[in-house]
């Protein structure tokens, strides 16, 4: 684990990406792109150090810091983002998704892919919900459409609903 005072925690690749680049310039897709497990922490520390607010929208895709790790399901970044403050519960995006919103429809549509829907539910395991629960993510917050998660994963058949409510279930007791 790298400690906060640790010197040059960032991988060589990565400092040079950041170099002569302003940290509040740089596009939240770009930070989250960047990092990898070992490098989340100082790459946030640098972010907020700079004027970076782990709240705005990136004024490309009016997404919020979280629902971008959420889009690559980068489980670091959503936890340190947790340690640092992040409201889990925003809403971001035209859509009005909140990252819990977002953690759903990755997962699900990250195994659709992988498996072309064959058995859809048996290869779900919502490693991004779960993270984004962990760190305060709500089931109940309505997007644009006034539709929860919830809403979304029915549109992908009841085993997918009842495999997120077993998710819903251990993650608020």
């Amino acid at each position: 684990m790298i400690e906060f005072g640790s010197k040059n925690p960032l991988s060589p690749q990565t400092r040079h990406s950041l170099a002569g680049i302003s940290l509040k310039q740089r596009t939240f897709a770009q930070l989250v792109a960047s990092a990898d497990s070992a490098e989340v922490i100082p790459l946030l520390h640098l972010f907020v150090d700079n004027g970076g607010n782990v709240n705005e929208t990136d004024l490309a895709d009016s997404w919020t810091l979280l629902r971008v790790a959420c889009e690559h399901m980068n489980r670091p970044m959503i936890e340190a983002l947790g340690r640092f403050g992040v409201d889990p519960n925003a809403k971001s995006g035209i859509d009005g998704w909140s990252a819990m919103h977002h953690a759903v429809d990755i997962d699900i549509d990250s195994v659709w892919q992988a498996t072309h829907a064959k058995d859809l539910a048996a290869n779900l395991t919502f490693d991004t919900v779960r993270a984004v629960a962990e760190i305060g993510g709500r089931f109940d917050v309505l997007d644009a459409e006034s539709k929860t998660p919830l809403d979304l994963a029915a549109s992908y058949g009841t085993d997918v609903v009842a495999k997120l409510n077993a998710i819903v279930r251990d993650t608020t007791t």
